[in-house]
């Protein structure tokens, strides 16, 4: 639904940069609301990722998701993030949806993530889910839970996010959670030859978000 690719990968391996808040996020801890898993990913959901993103509905709505989706791309995917919550500079949970039965295993729908500066104590959120798993709350759901999760447990100051401008759906994710919007960079985002406005949103650990009831099982 937003924006993919969570940080550059080529700007991630200065560690002296990993201050203390990062260095105590590894591992990736597993969150649970009334619906949702968010887990870490492993190697095996490379197959189910392609499948997800090889779709042009999702990559039309986010800046750095290519269509079509190259094969072995998932795997790279995984690779860098990986490293990028190995070095403390992101956090980025696979959205499962529970199962009905305790047989099933949740199934991947999505991901959500925080690339994190430490220096300034901010993180930038990031997400995309599968089209056929869109309008039925479970972005909001996992938005949540992660802002929950960055401020009280990693102690941001500052989260923000972006979307480019035709992309309603996220603005009304980003609103509905509580995200105050704060401008447009206009034509900052380049997708398939077009130059496209951005619209920026931030919210503060003091700001009012939204919470949504767990009822975690």
């Amino acid at each position: 639904m937003a924006l993919v690719k969570l940080i550059d990968s080529k700007k991630i391996l200065n560690r002296k940069e990993c201050l203390a808040v990062s260095e105590s996020m590894a591992p990736t801890p597993v969150l649970s609301t009334k619906r949702l898993v968010l887990r870490q990913f492993c190697a095996n959901d490379a197959e189910r990722i392609h499948h997800l993103v090889n779709d042009k509905e999702v990559a039309y709505t986010t800046h750095y998701i290519p269509y079509p989706y190259p094969d072995g791309a998932a795997e790279e995917w995984l690779k860098e993030h990986a490293e990028l919550v190995r070095i403390g500079r992101a956090v980025v949970f696979a959205v499962c949806v529970k199962s009905e039965t305790d047989d099933e295993a949740p199934l991947l729908i999505g991901t959500v993530g925080l690339a994190i500066a430490d220096l300034d104590h901010r993180a930038e959120l990031g997400y995309w889910l599968g089209r056929e798993h869109w309008g039925q709350g479970y972005c909001t759901e996992a938005v949540v839970e992660v802002l929950d999760f960055g401020f009280d447990q990693l102690g941001l100051h500052r989260i923000f996010a972006t979307h480019i401008k035709r992309n309603h759906a996220s603005a009304r994710v980003l609103k509905k959670v509580g995200f105050n919007r704060e401008g447009v960079l206009r034509q900052h985002a380049r997708k398939w030859g077009v130059f496209e406005d951005v619209i920026c949103y931030g919210m503060l650990d003091s700001d009012d978000r939204c919470h949504v009831s767990k009822q975690a099982t």
